[in-house]
């Protein structure tokens, strides 16, 4: 888990990859760059993520830190909802 004062980031790593699990803002600090800290702390660990493909905030965070979509999970969350796969490299 990473943590700023005004959010926490929860991940886990198995099998080579780290999965991002949590991504949580206080929502009077949303907007503010909290949750770039707390991805860009991840960045230092992860190249590869997955989303939902209805996420459209974390989407734009990962966007806007250099992560680009790299392929698709289907049907990965519940049976329904897509998961996009996100890369960065370094």
């Amino acid at each position: 888990m990473l943590q700023t004062a005004h959010g926490f980031l929860l991940a886990r790593e198995a099998a080579g990859e780290i999965e991002l699990l949590t991504l949580a803002v206080d929502p009077a600090n949303r907007r503010s760059g909290e949750g770039k800290t707390l991805v860009k702390r991840l960045i230092a660990q992860a190249k590869l993520l997955e989303v939902a493909e209805t996420n459209a905030a974390a989407q734009s965070i990962y966007v806007s830190l250099g992560f680009e979509m790299v392929g698709r999970r289907k049907a990965y969350y519940g049976g329904k909802i897509d998961a996009v796969v996100m890369r960065y490299t370094l």
